[in-house]
């Protein structure tokens, strides 16, 4: 187990972190200022760092160069593009510097990968990307891009990390499987990052977008070149733990070759510091309690004993977020596994991202555990909390929902293979995954450096100073 730090943040409204090309000539580059403290987090136990994307964006060094719209794959910060040579972060040999300068302190880096899209085609040519070469001579770099690399010039990939609805188009979105030549954008991507991966030496990579990217592409990718057994986390952006346990663990799509961030709890978190005096502290990472309690999915945690059958519960539904059809989509997902549905209405939304919410009255223990049970029924960023203003006549339990949560499916029915004198069908409960940290294990303390370290190494460097092998 190590521990890993965000190596960057952004300012509001939309600005990366500090830079001198700003005008204030005090402040460090960013490659700089993280290079100077590479012992200090060492010593603080951090033992990996994950730096923000370090190709130049369609935003030059503008307080807007997040890293999150990438315009040449091959550009770090040594090609006048943009608007600048160097990125917003600082220059190709200050990256250099402050990797290197991580690895002699023990520390592993991260490169923040954006496979998704590209952004900086001209307004006259859109979707025409072409880059300098290494001298800077104009429309000869590699891996220059045309319309037919991507969507919706051609169709979107097959097999999204996430459903397409989730697909949001961030800048112009690649179609590593889909675009014209075949393979052209797909071997594209993984030459890029393998040049990467060399040139810097780094030790693994978040996975930016992860929803909008095939798992057709995504799982070669990372075992290809020098990526092959590296460590990676993806940006799955959910807060239903069983879409991202999915997501890593389906043995069609990344069969566990990357974790995931663990948003459900991220939602959780939120959920707590929104309903002060109100949050139920069992709904925190309660998965884990109870398999640390050694607790049974329908114990009731305030007795020991059985929950009630979701027969004797009577649930109201409110649509407490706007989205079509969700109070009477919910209440058909809690009726199908044998709850009786009261009143089914809208509510006031209250933002665009929120968690749902179980109601109870009071703290009985009839009213308790009828929540629980509601409320283990369901995925995702859900709490309970007790509001007797909230809970709909004729009903135990009202359910306000949210926008990052999902009703559980019903035990499944399969008939077995029948052996001799035995037949009919049973009925079983399927296998869920586990619903904390969301990972493949891979997490190990960092690799020791193969050689020792000069200040900085910039070792893919050519003799005469351009892009390296």
């Amino acid at each position: 187990m190590g521990v890993l730090l965000q190596g960057f943040f952004k300012l509001a409204p939309n600005r990366a972190v500090p830079s001198p090309a700003d005008g204030d000539k005090t402040i460090p580059w960013w490659w700089d200022h993280l290079a100077a403290q590479a012992n200090a987090f060492r010593q603080a136990g951090f033992t990996a760092v994950w730096l923000p994307p370090v190709l130049k964006t369609s935003a030059g060094v503008t307080k807007a160069a997040d890293g999150y719209e990438p315009f040449d794959d091959y550009d770090i910060g040594s090609k006048k593009q943009m608007g600048s040579v160097p990125t917003r972060f600082g220059s190709r040999e200050q990256l250099q510097r402050c990797v290197a300068t991580f690895r002699a302190n023990g520390v592993d880096v991260y490169l923040d990968m954006v496979e998704h899209h590209r952004g900086g085609d001209p307004g006259n040519r859109p979707f025409v990307f072409r880059y300098q070469g290494a001298g800077g001579e104009q429309d000869i770099g590699r891996f220059s891009k045309s319309p037919l690399n991507f969507v919706p010039n051609v169709p979107r990939d097959p097999n999204l990390g996430g459903p397409p609805r989730d697909d949001f188009p961030f800048g112009r979105e690649l179609a590593p499987i889909n675009a014209k030549p075949k393979n052209y954008v797909f071997n594209g991507l993984v030459d890029a990052a393998d040049w990467l991966t060399r040139a810097l030496d780094v030790q693994g990579y978040r996975l930016d977008d992860v929803k909008g990217l095939s798992t057709d592409f995504l799982f070669p990718f990372l075992n290809s070149k020098s990526l092959q057994g590296k460590f990676a986390f993806g940006e799955f952006f959910d807060g239903n733990t069983t879409l991202v346990n999915g997501w890593v663990f389906n043995p069609h799509g990344m069969r566990g070759r990357a974790s995931a961030f663990d948003f459900p709890l991220r939602f959780i978190l939120q959920a707590m510091c929104n309903n002060a005096g109100r949050f139920n502290m069992a709904d925190l990472d309660h998965a884990a309690v109870d398999q640390f309690l050694g607790l049974k999915a329908n114990e009731d945690t305030y007795s020991g004993g059985a929950l009630p059958s979701p027969s004797t519960i009577t649930v109201a539904v409110m649509n407490g977020s706007g989205t079509s059809n969700q109070a009477s989509d919910t209440a058909a997902g809690l009726k199908a596994l044998g709850f009786n549905i009261g009143t089914v209405g809208d509510a006031t939304p209250v933002g665009r991202e929120a968690e749902t919410v179980v109601y109870y009255s009071s703290k009985s223990h009839a009213n308790l555990a009828a929540a629980q049970a509601v409320a283990n029924s369901m995925s995702g960023s859900v709490i309970m909390a007790m509001d007797p203003t909230q809970v709909q006549p004729g009903s135990q339990v009202t359910v306000v929902t949210g926008t990052q949560f999902s009703v559980n499916p019903p035990p499944a029915t399969v008939t077995p293979t029948s052996a001799a004198g035995n037949t009919g069908a049973a009925t079983t409960t399927p296998t869920t995954s586990s619903t904390t940290t969301t990972t493949s294990g891979a997490f190990q303390p960092p690799t020791t450096t193969v050689e020792p370290l000069a200040a900085w190494d910039p070792r893919s460097c050519t003799a005469s100073g351009g892009e390296g092998p």
